[in-house]
């Protein structure tokens, strides 16, 4: 199954040959919530967006490392475009 970046604007997949990382958004729900806050993204009606599929990824291009924090750390290390 193809993976593509939640990020507003961003076109990154998996499929387009280009060598990107992809992350999924953490399990854990106070983290999740920090990555989705971190977007910025809100939905049609208004409200703050938050991921429904478990297999909601962003790209390495989104992270000021190219990648996320290791899963012991997890510091949040996103910058937004």
């Amino acid at each position: 199954m193809p993976k593509s970046c939640a990020a507003i604007g961003c076109g990154n997949h998996s499929m387009q040959g280009e060598k990107v990382s992809f992350f999924l958004f953490p399990k854990e729900s106070e983290k999740r919530s920090k990555w989705a806050q971190a977007l910025r993204r809100v939905n049609t009606d208004g409200t703050r967006w938050s991921p429904k599929s478990k297999w909601t990824y962003l790209c390495g291009q989104h992270f000021i490392t190219g990648k996320c924090a290791p899963i012991h750390n997890y510091i949040l290390n996103y910058i937004s475009n």
